[in-house]
């Protein structure tokens, strides 16, 4: 079987055309045709060509025949700009001339594989959106490109395959090839992450903070603890564990002292229902002195420590494992400390018959209650000062044989309210006898009227 149509395969048998001149065989597609263009069927290869050469267009059609596959022939004509259309995402194959723009979308829509064929243009730049396509695939003839920090993908696309490449690129301010350039010659600087970034400052900012918790807790942990305490000041243990809801610790040796804490500040916390250990009076005769006081100490819930300037206190300073048999406030203050630092429910009241600020500045734990004003100054003419000492201390656990009296002064307005003993609800013997006595503070002022 011999062909006699079409004049290009005219006396060839079928074989010869199926084994050499099947791409000769095409079916011509008028349908949606640019006009001044041959748009014709290539079965054998499963495409259509559409060819404009020289058809005098400026830009590229909107429509083309339906088709799998296009290879797209523009030479010779007047089109500037490369630009996306609906078909661009099935064209294998795009000859163009005189391009002097080139759309970054339309780029983005070609195939990855496409073959490109740019040669004749007048392109200022190129888009970046070439790096996903074939560095071997895109024909643009002679580039000339300025090599800055932006064209860098440039080098590195063309340095992706290592084959050359039919292009040439030129750098303009280098006046030489691209391929023989170095990242470096870009002088671009490293990008920062963001992320990383962030992340560093955060590192960095929880790290001081961390240096300055430990720096201050380091140098300030006896005022944070008393700070924290006051908290926790309220808090009660059960019964079982302290037999005592207050011990006082003073100057034995110093006269004022014992007057007002026997007179004034004893009858009152009494009087309120609370439980005091005062070791002048408590303490048995004939024991050892120093283990009775500290397991009272050990036994009592807040701890009053009263301090003055007396030559009995000369030696207040710091122990450091150096055992002594002197009893004194200070060895009392230090078994106190350490119970309070053991246990949230102690509480420790100072209180300032005169200036222990100057005198016992070198005590770094007096120091730290002096500092946070944690102290209760006895010559302050501002508060009463047995009341101010029963706000600071808890409820005392021994108050349900107790009724509360209101106490008025001349005009009949309220004082104070006292907590007055039940008699009969103690188991008491008959011979008991009365004595009122007005109770005064430090300043020779009633403080309160006590039975």
């Amino acid at each position: 079987m011999i062909c006699s149509e079409p004049e290009s395969l005219r006396n060839y048998t079928l074989k010869d055309i199926y084994d050499n001149h099947l791409d000769d065989m095409t079916c011509d597609v008028a349908s949606n045709c640019p006009p001044k263009c041959h748009c014709y069927e290539q079965p054998s290869k499963y495409h259509t060509v559409i060819n404009c050469t020289e058809s005098h267009i400026t830009h590229f059609p909107e429509t083309l025949p339906w088709a799998n596959k296009y290879s797209i022939i523009f030479g010779e004509n007047k089109i500037s700009s490369l630009e996306k259309k609906s078909y661009m995402e099935k064209v294998s194959y795009m000859q163009v001339s005189g391009i002097m723009h080139m759309d970054g979308q339309a780029i983005s829509s070609l195939p990855n594989n496409v073959v490109l064929d740019l040669q004749d243009h007048n392109l200022q730049s190129l888009p970046s959106e070439l790096f996903s396509k074939d560095p071997l695939k895109i024909n643009l003839g002679r580039v000339l490109v300025e090599c800055v920090c932006s064209s860098k993908w440039l080098y590195l696309w063309t340095h992706f395959q290592n084959t050359n490449s039919t292009t040439k690129y030129i750098c303009s301010n280098f006046n030489k090839n691209l391929e023989l350039l170095t990242t470096d010659d870009f002088g671009c600087k490293e990008p920062i992450d963001q992320t990383l970034f962030i992340v560093m400052i955060a590192i960095c900012v929880l790290a001081v903070l961390l240096i300055l918790l430990t720096l201050t807790y380091c140098c300030f942990y006896p005022e944070m603890l008393i700070l924290t305490r006051k908290f926790f000041t309220k808090t009660r243990p059960n019964r079982k564990k302290c037999d005592f809801d207050v011990y006082i610790s003073l100057d034995e040796e110093d006269r004022i002292q014992r007057k007002w804490v026997i007179t004034s500040l004893l009858p009152y916390l009494e009087s309120e229902g609370y439980k005091v250990y005062l070791p002048m009076r408590d303490s048995l005769p004939g024991d050892n002195i120093l283990s009775e006081r500290a397991n009272a100490i050990k036994q009592s819930i807040a701890y009053i420590v009263i301090l003055t300037e007396k030559d009995s206190m000369e030696n207040f300073q710091d122990i450091d494992g150096n055992e002594t048999t002197t009893v004194s406030v200070i060895r009392e203050f230090e078994i106190m400390w350490k119970l309070f630092e053991k246990d949230r429910y102690r509480n420790v009241i100072f209180l300032d018959l005169e200036n222990i600020r100057k005198k016992f500045a070198k005590h770094r734990i007096v120091k730290a209650f002096t500092r946070v004003r944690h102290f209760v100054k006895v010559s302050s003419r501002k508060k009463n000062i047995l009341r101010e000492v029963r706000s600071r201390l808890h409820d005392p656990f021994d108050n349900t044989v107790c009724y509360n009296e209101k106490v008025y002064d001349f005009n009949r307005n309220t004082k104070f309210k006292r907590n007055v003993l039940q008699l009969e609800q103690l188991e008491l013997p008959d011979e008991i006898f009365t004595i009122k006595k007005n109770i005064f503070d430090f300043n020779k002022k009633t403080s309160f009227y006590g039975k």
